[in-house]
């Protein structure tokens, strides 16, 4: 009798071991499968993963789709030691990467106090707003040449194909955006390029980008 329960405990015993051998197995078989899936690469064929800007070092590119070919907007910076800051931004067609379409040269310098030049990374967006089919690309960037609190100039740029539209002039500073207050800051200007615009909705969806981020009372074209 005695004999027979210690076989008994045994087989317990051995089949424990067994199932616990392969719960191990099987967690160490997912947590690999999940650790290759967690490790492959994003967007591994895209025009922006393997792209390198001709000026500077890279702060922000997004591609698009469009009319079957693949687009891509690449920004970069080049900071010249207590000199000068300077913004490449780069619009190119998979097609031709050998040279932009459009291309914007941003250049602060001779500035006695700090300054910078700041992409404002949450203020890009891809849209079609007259749904023709060609997609508008829009973002915000500072010109900071600051020794204190003041206004900071401030450009908004919407892009549709070649063509350019600009909302210039500045922004308020980041006290009085947390005080709530509006100083007798200059205003800011619609530029003449919104007059070419097919569409209204272009020049509403940029006033409304600008005071969004904090830009100062605008004026009418030019």
């Amino acid at each position: 009798m005695i004999l027979k329960k210690c076989q008994q405990a045994t087989e317990v015993i051995v089949l424990a071991v067994v199932i616990s051998f392969y719960s191990c197995v099987n967690k160490k078989n997912n947590s690999s499968e999940y650790q290759r899936e967690k490790a492959k690469p994003i967007n591994e064929k895209s025009f922006c993963s393997s792209f390198f800007p001709k000026e500077g070092d890279l702060v922000f590119c997004e591609g698009w789709m469009e009319n079957n070919s693949e687009k891509a907007v690449v920004i970069s910076q080049k900071r010249t030691f207590n000199t000068k800051d300077e913004l490449f931004i780069e619009v190119y067609e998979k097609m031709n990467t050998i040279e932009p379409y459009l291309s914007i040269h941003e250049v602060l310098r001779d500035c006695p106090v700090d300054f910078s030049i700041n992409f404002i990374k949450d203020s890009f967006s891809i849209t079609d707003l007259d749904e023709d089919g060609i997609k508008e690309i829009s973002f915000i960037y500072e010109l900071a040449c600051q020794g204190g609190i003041g206004p900071i100039k401030m450009k908004s740029i919407l892009i549709e194909g070649e063509n350019k539209n600009v909302i210039s002039g500045y922004r308020f500073d980041d006290v009085s955006i947390r005080m709530n207050q509006k100083p007798n800051y200059p205003k800011s200007k619609i530029d003449n390029g919104f007059k070419n615009s097919d569409s209204k909705i272009f020049i509403d969806f940029s006033v409304k980008k600008w005071k969004d981020h904090h830009g100062t009372q605008l004026i009418n074209f030019e």
